[in-house]
């Protein structure tokens, strides 16, 4: 493709605002680095376009970083002086009938995934936040709808296509490129190419009903002991999480046990949620059994706790089996800083059964913990990382790492895989991109370059 045809904005011939707003366009977290300047910008709306920025970039001798969705917290798609590939106008989703795999764009939401398969019956674990995009959630290993019982949202992944560093396109599957396939099941940001497709297997889809329960956070210790026992062996079509959040309106926060049930019909999510009587703590603010929702609203839900054109710090850990949760969980829920801050707390497996089809992502334990602290002014930066980097020191002694997609490479450097994945992780980026084509990992002044990222600690 000539490079007149190709949709680019190059920082030294655009308007500086225009060039500004198109370098920052659909990022979510407004605490941004403005020092990290592209050189230019392609807002791909074809596989042509995608292939014809990788080509130029080689041309010129610069990195290439990809957006999906912008969803980033550390907003990795902002490289100093590399070609930014904005997907945002390159969309779309296909459903086959006979298999009932669904293929979309990169670039596609949760929201937006969701709910055209729900309209045909249909159901993939996207991610929880309606406008996480599909690249950047299944790079980062897929930890969607009911993952603990139903499996991590890679392990539906059936293939991917993708534009390797030479602007050429391939086919991935288990049997074909299988490195590159292993590699977008978690390999996380440091992928060595652009994927331009993915082909999810989905499965069946009726109803889904909420049920939402919060106590003071002065009962975090009590409660979360009640989450931790019963999660174990709990209904496989119900998800459970804990939240400590400021609901809306709310003047102080709670400590809350959401659960969400896949079910055919209201008596069966009530039956499912039948054993949770015989040891609730007791005094709960809140109570809603089993009642009626959608996937639309669920979404909302986590829109209201994640504002829009807020600042934000975010951190998470695997913490050991043996944690005690609600312990660790009991002052930084005392002391969160506003009603923008989010605790949450997801078990995701008790039997630590592997991830089918062994891929890159291979570091979990039963208990996942992450922070999301939101705010809306600059003044007000140094009092919410702070409380982000002291809770998180106060896990240390029990954390066994961090999952990427909650992480921002450039504030500490911890375990993302499991003992030799992480190796093989890197070894596989300098295979198909030696010359550090893409952007890559953003560590510390952005220096990680093919080599990726520490993975021995």
């Amino acid at each position: 493709m000539a490079t007149s045809k190709l949709p680019i904005l190059r920082r030294e011939t655009t308007e500086p605002k225009s060039f500004n707003d198109a370098v920052w366009r659909r990022v979510f977290n407004h605490r941004r680095e403005s020092s990290r300047i592209p050189r230019a910008i392609v807002n791909a709306s074809s596989v042509e376009h995608i292939k014809a920025a990788v080509q130029l970039a080689n041309e010129e001798g610069c990195r290439v970083s990809v957006r999906s969705g912008g969803h980033s917290w550390a907003v990795w798609s902002v490289r100093d002086d590399a070609i930014l590939v904005d997907l945002g106008d390159f969309k779309f989703i296909e459903y086959d009938e006979k298999s009932k795999v669904v293929s979309c764009s990169p670039s596609t939401t949760s929201a937006e995934l969701m709910e055209f398969l729900n309209a045909r019956g249909r159901f993939f674990s996207t991610g929880h936040c309606g406008d996480v995009a599909m690249g950047g959630f299944l790079l980062g290993g897929g930890q969607g709808w009911n993952a603990k019982n139903w499996g991590h949202s890679i392990e539906q992944m059936v293939a991917i296509d993708v534009v390797t560093e030479d602007g050429n396109e391939i086919h991935c599957s288990a049997v074909e490129n299988e490195e590159l396939f292993w590699l977008a099941r978690g390999g996380g940001p440091g992928f060595p190419g652009i994927i331009t497709s993915f082909s999810l297997q989905t499965r069946p889809f009726t109803a889904v009903y909420r049920t939402l329960l919060a106590w003071p956070v002065t009962e975090i210790p009590t409660v979360m002991n009640w989450v931790t026992k019963i999660c174990d062996d709990f209904d496989t079509d119900t998800e459970l999480a804990s939240f400590v959040l400021y609901p809306p309106g709310s003047p102080a926060p709670v400590i809350a046990a959401l659960f969400i049930s896949l079910k055919g019909s209201v008596e069966e999510a009530k039956q499912a949620l039948q054993s949770l009587k015989a040891d609730q703590p007791a005094g709960a603010l809140i109570e809603e059994i089993a009642v009626p929702t959608t996937f639309k609203a669920e979404y909302a839900f986590q829109t209201a706790t994640l504002p829009d054109n807020y600042r934000y710090c975010v951190d998470s850990v695997w913490l050991s089996n043996d944690a005690d949760v609600g312990a660790l969980l009991a002052e930084p829920g005392r002391t969160i800083p506003g009603k923008t801050t989010t605790i949450l707390y997801q078990p995701i497996t008790s039997s630590q059964r592997p991830v089918k089809g062994d891929p890159a992502f291979s570091l979990q334990t039963k208990h996942y913990v992450s922070l999301y602290c939101g705010w809306p002014n600059a003044e007000d930066d140094e009092e919410h990382i702070q409380w982000v980097d002291k809770t998180i020191n106060s896990f240390k002694p029990h954390s066994v790492g961090s999952l990427v997609s909650d992480f921002d490479f450039q504030r500490r450097e911890t375990k993302h895989w499991s003992e030799g994945i992480g190796e093989k992780v890197m070894a596989l980026r300098r295979k198909y991109d030696p010359a550090g084509r893409f952007a890559g990992f953003l560590d510390a002044g952005d220096k990680s370059g093919p080599d990726g990222l520490r993975t021995s600690f």
